[in-house]
């Protein structure tokens, strides 16, 4: 039995599932699943962010993808069951953060403080500071068409 697990796991694409939201040439909307190269996720996610048109394929693979903004529910339903895809992984970070900041114990404090450790040595504080920055900069822009 160990074995036949061992070959479910192996026939499983291995990745990082995305949603992505665009318009075709032609102007149609589209959503689609990519399933990322691990190796390839940050140079995804910055082509992504760039806004640049982008080609799948050299990063992953398309597995489901349709038109509209949105996928509708049994696709979405498909991508969880097959796939373990998280359509609320967002808001669990998000939340989880604020009770980070707002309420943190003890355990979290030391692991928040060799994190940023981590994160001077590598010279990533910067890099986060200026993403960071980037999206207060597009909340800010949204917020005020909306006021």
């Amino acid at each position: 039995m160990a074995q036949e697990t061992t070959a479910q796991q192996q026939e499983q694409p291995q990745g990082i599932i995305e949603l992505c939201n665009g318009t075709t040439e032609d102007g149609t909307k589209f959503y689609a699943y990519i399933l990322v190269r691990p190796d390839k996720y940050m140079e995804f996610k910055q082509k992504i962010q760039s806004g640049e048109a982008i080609k799948f394929e050299e990063y992953g693979e398309i597995i489901a993808a349709g038109e509209g903004e949105e996928p509708p529910e049994d696709v979405k339903n498909a991508m969880e069951e097959q796939f373990g895809a998280d359509h609320n992984f967002m808001q669990k970070v998000e939340d989880e953060i604020k009770r980070l900041v707002e309420n943190p114990t003890e355990d979290d404090k030391e692991r928040i403080a060799e994190m940023q450790k981590f994160m001077d040595e590598q010279g990533l504080t910067e890099k986060m500071q200026a993403e960071i920055e980037k999206l207060d900069l597009n909340m800010d822009e949204n917020t005020e068409g909306n006021a």
